[in-house]
């Protein structure tokens, strides 16, 4: 489910497409094939918003993992971003992201990040809001060595 929420932060921001979605979701559905959930998703794949829909309802209703989301979210995160041409439009969509993420981990890090990465921006810091997402994309590798 973690991984599942994760995509559809980045799908609902258009950081990534349906393809990378529905590729995932379908290896998820080879897995665990009787997994009724995965099987919802898989009907409305062809819906977006009632599949990014879905899930955010389903993540209010199950136990979520915030490490195991945390450390998917900013793994796809630092991909998009060593991808991604324009920063400012990169940092306009994290901070899109942080404002919908739940309220229990809006102020923990890397989370928190999220909502001021792109902040130097705005007085030409472009390599400090490069630093900031380093640090938050690496945040749980840090975690794992320190």
């Amino acid at each position: 489910m973690e991984s599942l929420l994760a995509l559809a932060f980045l799908l609902d921001a258009q950081l990534v497409c349906a393809k990378v979605y529905v590729n995932h979701l379908n290896a998820l559905f080879e897995e665990k094939p009787d997994d009724n959930f995965l099987l919802d998703l898989q009907w409305c794949t062809y819906d977006t918003s009632k599949t990014i829909q879905l899930i955010f309802t389903n993540s209010r209703i199950n136990i979520i993992d915030y490490s195991i989301f945390g450390k998917f979210l900013m793994e796809r995160l630092g991909e998009v971003y060593r991808q991604y041409e324009n920063l400012e439009d990169f940092s306009s969509k994290v901070i899109s992201i942080w404002g919908k993420l739940p309220e229990e981990i809006l102020q923990i890090e890397p989370f928190w990040s999220m909502s001021y990465a792109g902040e130097p921006l705005t007085w030409g810091g472009t390599e400090q809001t490069r630093e900031i997402f380093e640090k938050m994309f690496n945040h749980y590798r840090a975690e794992e060595e320190g």
